[in-house]
């Protein structure tokens, strides 16, 4: 009996095939170990469970393979590139932000998309046809390079050949997806935002939120890149003076400038004095003027605003009167402020009646503030009505100061006052009196050391602004008496009077030219302007000649301020035609008048002979 030797089933006789697996039998004379074609012969359980493991297997398999070719087929359609190309420009026709939000990344992992970028993007080409169209045309032209492409690295870069002028949106080959399917994706590329302003220190906002340290030059924000979208850009300026906003709505899709200028101005100040504070609506603002052209800003034209400076100096602080900002220019000068106008005026005055006792008294001392400059040319003016005559005896009745003509100026580090001032006077000419009004303008120096202001310089001007000034009176009685007194104490004005008039007559009695007595005798004195000639010509003709030595005043006797008596004592050295000489000495009591060319004598009351010595 022969048994299969690969299933184990018992095999017929001479059976070359075995009837169950049709394996090839073994010769008939190869004898089969009963043990190995026993262990060799499955039961029929066995088998039975072998085909049903089997099966399962296969069946598993065949699930398998189903299973992946379904899955490989739904990831190749959700991620054909033209599919979802496609279904993006239907999303973009019908603004559908869901499927866009599921496509749509950006090219900056720190930078997110959100529903305002799509909302953004959408209204952008809705808004903007031709963008769109520029969009839809650049797409066409990236499906058919990658239609023409099999193995491609990001090579949907943006630029001029597929997107002309258009570059924040690309359709990107990002990854791959589930490991055998390349990704596709729309990404957002970052624009760069920039703002000019005109102002440097704006407080920045995006959409409502700060936007902490921008860089600034130049006048411009760098404010990084955003997705492109809609923003709000907002602007603020609070300083002590201005509180300033703006704001502007942005499409920002491509690079460049966005304009964010404040509502506000600057002015050009000129103003010549150096140190000046600058205030506006009452506040300091920090800003010290230097002395010539200055910018300051930001201010508003628009009315709401005034401008003064305040300067401090040795009398006062200074402050200009204040200007409404409408202008982007402004010249300002400096004035003197009313509470410091009384020192001035009082000056003046004092000046002015000192001056006036000067001149009626040939005496250049009487100034008492004034600066040595000034002095001196009031020295020259007095030894001009000695030389020449023209003195007039003139009393103050009045005086009209502009106050607003109180201009200041700094020159060589000395304070300097400018006064415009009418004044009124009356004139005595002895015989009669008439007004006289003179319009002058007046410098004055500040003199730090004796804290008063000195007269500096003098100067006739046309009329006065009576726009604003202020008047002052006085009493001519009290003015007469103070000359009175004067006279009465100083002797200078006699002593250059009969200096002079006795030179005159030394002189006309040694050259017989009597000419030079006229001018210092009373004009209303002929009688004794006869008599001097006479006694000139009288003497000359006796062959006499002087040399006058000195005259001295003893006593003035004052009548009415107008009339005076003086006592002189007068020595001289006279030559007699016999060739004898005598030094010879005399007390003598002269009328003089007061008269408009300044004092003159009148009359030689009486002489005595004090003392007689030969030569």
């Amino acid at each position: 009996m022969e048994y299969c030797t690969v299933c184990g089933v018992k095999q017929e006789e001479q059976s070359s095939f075995c009837t169950a697996c049709g394996a090839k039998m073994e010769s008939n004379n190869q004898t089969v170990n009963p043990a190995r074609a026993a262990a060799a012969v499955p039961k029929s359980t066995g088998f039975s469970q072998v085909s049903k493991r089997s099966k399962i297997i296969a069946a598993s398999l065949i699930g398998l393979a189903l299973l992946f070719t379904g899955f490989y087929q739904v990831g190749a359609s959700m991620n054909d590139p033209m599919k979802n190309a496609r279904s993006f420009v239907e999303a973009l026709e019908n603004n559908d932000a869901q499927y866009i939000s599921k496509r749509l990344v950006s090219s900056d992992e720190s930078l997110h998309v959100d529903e305002k970028n799509i909302e953004g993007l959408l209204s952008f080409f809705e808004d903007n046809y031709y963008e769109k169209e520029f969009f839809y045309t650049y797409l066409n032209d990236q499906m058919e390079h990658i239609n023409t492409i099999e193995e491609t690295t990001n090579f949907a870069v943006a630029d001029s050949g597929y997107l002309p002028g258009h570059s924040f949106l690309t359709y990107e080959k990002t990854g791959r997806s589930f490991l055998f399917f390349d990704r596709y994706e729309f990404v957002l590329h970052p624009v760069p935002l920039t703002v000019h302003s005109n102002h440097h220190d704006l407080t920045l906002y995006i959409d409502g939120e700060e936007f902490e340290n921008p860089e600034y030059g130049d006048g411009v924000y760098y404010l990084g890149s955003l997705l492109p979208g809609y923003y709000d850009i907002a602007g603020k300026l609070d300083t002590d003076l201005v509180q300033l906003e703006t704001e502007v709505s942005t499409a920002h899709f491509y690079d460049g400038y966005i304009d964010l200028y404040l509502e506000m101005e600057e002015i050009d100040v000129y103003f010549p004095f150096e140190g000046a504070s600058l205030y506006i609506n009452g506040k300091d603002t920090g800003k010290v003027m230097n002395g010539n052209d200055d910018t300051y800003g930001p201010v508003l034209l628009d009315g709401s605003m005034d401008m003064h400076l305040e300067k401090e100096s040795p009398f006062g602080t200074l402050v200009t009167p204040p200007v409404t900002l409408m202008n982007h220019y402004y010249e300002l000068s400096l004035a003197l402020n009313d509470e410091y106008h009384k020192p001035v005026i009082d000056s003046l005055h004092t000046y002015m009646m000192e001056r006036s006792k000067g001149e009626m008294t040939l005496d250049a001392a009487t100034l008492s503030a004034v600066t040595t400059s000034h002095q001196g040319e009031f020295n020259n003016v007095i030894q001009d009505v000695r030389n020449y005559g023209g003195s007039s005896m003139a009393f103050l009745t009045g005086t009209v100061f502009d106050l607003q003509s109180f201009d200041l100026t700094f020159y060589e580090g000395d304070w300097y006052v400018h006064v415009e001032v009418e004044e009124a006077w009356e004139v005595n000419t002895g015989n009669s009196s008439y007004p006289d009004t003179r319009t002058n303008e007046y410098t004055l120096m500040y003199d730090e050391a004796d804290e008063q202001w000195l007269v500096h310089g003098v100067y006739s001007t046309y009329s006065l602004d009576y726009a604003n000034t202020e008047s002052y009176s006085f009493d001519i009685d009290e003015q007469e008496a103070s000359l009175a007194e004067v006279i009465e104490h100083s002797d200078e004005a006699f002593e250059v009077l009969f200096d002079e008039f006795i030179s005159a007559n030394v002189y006309g009695i040694n050259y017989s030219d009597s000419s030079r007595v006229e001018e210092y005798v009373d004009p209303e004195a002929p009688d004794y302007l006869k008599e001097v000639v006479d006694y000139i010509d009288y003497l000359y003709g006796r062959g006499v000649s002087e040399d006058f030595l000195g005259v001295e005043i003893v006593e003035v006797d004052t009548e009415d301020n107008i009339h005076f008596t003086v006592t002189t004592e007068e020595e001289y050295v006279i030559y007699y035609e016999d060739a004898s000489a005598k030094v010879k000495s005399f007390e003598s009591n002269y009328s003089v008048r007061f008269t408009s060319n300044g004092l003159k004598v009148s009359k030689l009351i009486d002489t005595t002979e004090l003392s007689s010595e030969e030569y």
